[in-house]
């Protein structure tokens, strides 16, 4: 009899534990009355298998072999270990994650995917930081399509899960809005700086929203968006002149002077009163003379990368990279400007 109650006990166990297991895998998420059950039994299955242990075992000790079925039994019922390895992993991937934030500041972004990735796994959960590193990755290195779906991963990650993040929406329209012109797709790269502006919380973040859609709205050509965007780039303008501005102050003020003087040149054009057209090609030429002025200002790399670019405007007349305003030839005349490379 002894015999049978030591097996049926075993038997209890094996049982409830891999019921416990299947329960696990078929339900993860379960209600926290379901939840209690399950963890009573499985504290009950632990203290069966105790049992049969110190008895394999032959401890004769009669307080090790009353007493440790039930430490078990509350061990498992109550501190609930399989909790306290969550909450384990969960500090371990906060402290993964602040790794990343901080590789990914620093310009390490491979590590700062690394990172990401190893934070993800150790909690089988897809944290926005995740697709949002291998997007810019993928930007990096050209592959525009598939930065695209990583970053419409991490709008939706943002949508849906509420995370504190030093990730903003923002953020994630301006990439986007990156990707969508680099696939030559300027509307869609407009709709993006659109959303990324409404999303703005800075005073720098709307200033750059709003230069980039002046810029993008003078690539699509429609009468409507350059007056749109003559007003936007005014305001971006003066919006960048301010100290509170998180850009590139001056170099972001070349591409929207000479963004501005074709603007004033496209509406001059299209002008069919002559004095409103002379108005527009007056303050065209205005902008011309300050962008001028602003290119040969600058030195070291910056003059390098921007008279680079002017260059490919004045004779290829064809080019068009991220960032840059659309090759304008009437009426500016900007030939003056030599595209040295000053070291």
């Amino acid at each position: 009899m002894k015999k049978f109650d030591t097996y049926l006990s075993f038997g209890f166990g094996v049982v409830f534990c891999i019921s416990i297991l299947a329960v696990a895998v078929v339900v993860p998420h379960l209600s926290s009355a379901a939840l209690f059950v399950c963890q009573i039994l499985l504290a009950l299955a632990a203290a069966s298998v105790t049992t049969i242990l110190l008895q394999h075992i032959n401890i004769r000790t009669r307080i090790i072999r009353s007493g440790a079925p039930i430490f078990v039994f509350c061990f498992v019922g109550f501190a609930n270990p399989p909790r306290l390895i969550a909450e384990a992993n969960y500090v371990q991937s906060n402290q993964l994650l602040s790794d990343a934030r901080q590789l990914f500041f620093n310009g390490d972004l491979a590590r700062a995917v690394e990172q990401s990735r190893k934070a993800s796994e150790l909690t089988e959960k897809t944290y926005i930081e995740l697709p949002y590193y291998l997007a810019i990755q993928d930007i990096d290195n050209s592959r525009y399509l598939s930065a695209k779906e990583h970053l419409e991963t991490a709008l939706s990650l943002y949508k849906d899960v509420h995370e504190e993040t030093p990730i903003s929406e923002s953020d994630i329209h301006w990439n986007l809005a990156i990707v969508e012109e680099s696939l030559g797709n300027i509307q869609g790269a407009l709709d993006e700086d659109l959303e990324r502006k409404k999303d703005s919380k800075t005073p720098g973040g709307l200033c750059a929203a709003n230069l980039d859609i002046g810029r993008l709205s003078l690539l699509l050509r429609q009468a409507t968006r350059v007056h749109q965007g003559d007003d936007l780039l005014n305001y971006a303008l003066a919006m960048l002149s301010t100290p509170n501005c998180e850009w590139p102050t001056h170099k972001a003020r070349i591409w929207g002077t000479y963004s501005l003087a074709c603007a004033y040149a496209l509406k001059a054009k299209a002008e069919t009163n002559p004095s409103t057209a002379l108005r527009y090609s007056t303050q065209s030429k205005e902008k011309t003379k300050e962008f001028v002025r602003l290119v040969k200002s600058l030195r070291g790399h910056q003059s390098f990368d921007t008279r680079t670019i002017v260059g490919m405007l004045l004779w290829k007349r064809q080019v068009h990279l991220y960032g840059t305003p659309a090759p304008c030839s009437e009426p500016l005349d900007i030939a003056e400007i030599e595209p040295t490379y000053v070291e």
